[in-house]
């Protein structure tokens, strides 16, 4: 088996990678219950696995000379998965969207999160979750750092439909992104225990979530009450007057009817439109 000893996000994906899936990590933690653990039998081959994320097998990864000094209670478990199952309703984005729902200003409020491939943001539970944290999660938002952290108060709780993406999150402070990040995607929280974040700092001319180059245009749903709903915002393609500021923007409802709805909604890879 393999240790989850410094095991993260990129060693995961390349272990997705060496068993034949699109380097897509659904989930990594560590073995929780003793059916999930290895057989007393088996020996334990890795540990310390350092991948950068561009190998092809994770025999190619650095990893301890050392004889493993872990137990099978720390034995990896995994979920890899494709970024489109056929036959369902999959976000074309291939990056990770990060968003502040319900603050006081754009720099502030729940923290959501939409993994690739899926079309819905979810939140992150407040579990283990601290100052390091905040600056990479302020820096996915393509903020500098953090001012403020706390737990979410009663009237800033995501939806009881939204789903908790996020727990135990345990950064070193060196990720650019927060999901590069140690975490949990199965959870004991409620939204009770969402994170609510106060990002500070000069805003990066760079979006978060830039689109990736073979979709010049990038939209997404802010600030809505329900999965799938929010303010309509559009990131232009280099040269437009939205990247020209660096930022996203809005679209004004001047003419805009069901038939523009329709469209808005599949650029977002969705299917129904209710105005």
């Amino acid at each position: 088996s393999v240790c989850n000893s410094r095991f993260g996000y990129s060693d995961a994906q390349v272990a997705c990678r060496s068993l034949g899936f699109p380097s897509t990590v659904v989930s990594y933690r560590s073995a929780r219950v003793t059916s999930e653990q290895g057989s007393t039998s088996q020996v334990v081959l890795m540990d310390d696995v350092a991948c950068n994320g561009t190998e092809t097998r994770l025999d190619q990864c650095t990893r301890s000379n050392r004889p493993a000094d872990c137990t099978h209670a720390e034995d990896v478990i995994l979920a890899c998965g494709y970024s489109s199952i056929p036959g369902t309703v999959s976000n074309t984005n291939s990056e990770w969207s990060y968003r502040l729902v319900g603050g006081t200003s754009a720099a502030s409020g729940r923290l959501e999160v939409r993994p690739a491939g899926s079309t819905t943001y979810g939140t992150v539970c407040d579990d283990a979750f601290g100052a390091t944290d905040a600056r990479v999660a302020c820096r996915s938002l393509g903020y500098d750092s953090y001012s403020s952290y706390r737990t979410v108060r009663s009237t800033e709780r995501g939806s009881s439909s939204q789903p908790i993406v996020m727990d135990d999150v345990a950064c070193q402070g060196t990720e650019r992104e927060l999901r590069y990040c140690a975490y949990l995607a199965s959870h004991n929280c409620g939204h009770t225990e969402d994170v609510y974040l106060a990002c500070s700092g000069t805003a990066s001319h760079v979006p978060a979530t830039p689109a990736p180059p073979s979709v010049p245009w990038q939209y997404r749903l802010v600030g809505g009450d329900a999965p799938n709903s929010g303010r309509l915002e559009v990131y232009g393609p280099s040269g437009s007057d939205a990247t020209t500021t660096g930022r996203w923007g809005t679209v004004c409802d001047d003419s805009f009817g069901l038939s523009d709805a329709r469209v808005a909604c599949r650029s977002l890879g969705l299917t129904t439109t209710t105005v």
